[in-house]
């Protein structure tokens, strides 16, 4: 055989076994990926545009990977690492930093946070899920994104809290006091949906609550998320405090009523508000805007001190509660066949 025909011949097997590679590699990404996206990944189609004729794209998704092995990644890379495989994006879209995505839509494919699922803050609404067909008319930014809104600051007045205080002194069963807390179910019905931010242009969603039909605010999805991740740290049983924590009860009826920028501060004590076994309440309370809030599965003191040594700070720092209650203890999301995670804020999923 002339060198010229084994030359090329070599170089179509090194060929071969190159783009043979990069499949491997290809599918192994798939498989580890499979285990950010949630329960029934394995039966659903997907779509997937990754090219063998280089490895570039893939270079990038192992680099995404073998971090999210190593360490974590953030809740928005994790989306857009799924969607990868799952809706097909490009590598030039999945190299683009998109820091509010919680979520990716092409077609019939889709990457949404499970909390639209779950709806309910325990661990089955940490992550992803993925369906290969329509779902609800989620709107999406430019290249299929879904985008959470920028949380609204709140402000805690001590100001509000005399205001209300004194509105109430005379009443027999006052809505807002300071004493031990008094768990209870809320006092008023909300409704909370999955929406666009009312008059707005912007398709960014949101969880929008509303009571007798008025809306009483909006929330961000990743907060709403990030809370639930921390919450879900608190110790299984009470070891029984000595001294147990006061706290500003706030029924949820006053707490909506306030002004969505201005709401009753607890200090010098926490600030408990009761919404037992109330799933709607608690993912609500859970967005708004404001780093010290968690979602309370049981005893008032515990939730604060383990928030509090979570954070490494004193309990001198004011905490809010959201008076939940049912206890669920954290899930993995890899169906226990390894070890990725995502960082929330400053909470990691596993």
């Amino acid at each position: 055989m002339p060198a010229d025909a084994i030359n090329a011949k070599r170089k179509d097997d090194s060929s071969d076994r190159v783009t043979r590679f990069r499949a491997i590699t290809a599918s192994i990404l798939l498989a580890i990926t499979s285990r950010l996206a949630g329960r029934d990944y394995e039966t659903l189609q997907h779509m997937t545009s990754l090219t063998m004729d280089n490895f570039e794209g893939i270079s990038q998704v192992a680099k995404t990977v073998d971090a999210a092995l190593a360490s974590s990644i953030s809740f928005s890379l994790a989306a857009r690492l799924i969607a990868v495989f799952h809706c097909g994006i490009g590598i030039t879209t999945y190299t683009r930093n998109y820091p509010q995505t919680i979520g990716w839509r092409s077609g019939i494919y889709t990457v949404k946070p499970a909390l639209f699922f779950e709806r309910a803050p325990n661990s089955r609404a940490l992550g992803f899920r993925c369906k290969d067909e329509f779902f609800g008319n989620i709107p999406v930014h430019e290249e299929g994104r879904i985008i959470d809104i920028t949380p609204p600051g709140i402000i805690e007045d001590e100001e509000v809290t005399q205001k209300l205080l004194k509105s109430t002194r005379r009443s027999t069963t006052p809505q807002i006091f300071f004493g031990l807390p008094r768990k209870a179910p809320p006092d008023v019905p909300l409704y909370l949906s999955i929406e666009r931010r009312c008059n707005s242009a912007d398709s960014s969603l949101c969880l929008c609550a509303r009571i007798d039909g008025e809306l009483v605010g909006t929330v961000s999805v990743l907060k709403v998320i990030k809370t639930i991740a921390q919450s879900l740290q608190t110790p299984p049983s009470c070891p029984s405090h000595t001294a147990p924590y006061q706290a500003l009860n706030v029924a949820p009826s006053i707490w909506a009523k306030c002004s969505r920028c201005y709401k009753p501060s607890g200090s010098p004590h926490h600030t408990y508000i009761p919404v037992k076994d109330d799933r709607c309440w608690a993912l609500y309370l859970a967005g708004e805007h404001r780093d010290w809030v968690t979602i309370g599965h049981g005893c008032f003191d515990c939730a604060v001190d383990v928030f509090a040594q979570r954070i490494s700070r004193s309990t001198e720092r004011r905490v809010r509660v959201i008076g939940y209650e049912q206890v669920d203890r954290p899930e993995t999301h890899d169906g226990g066949h390894g070890s990725m995670s995502m960082v929330v804020g400053q909470s990691r999923i596993n």
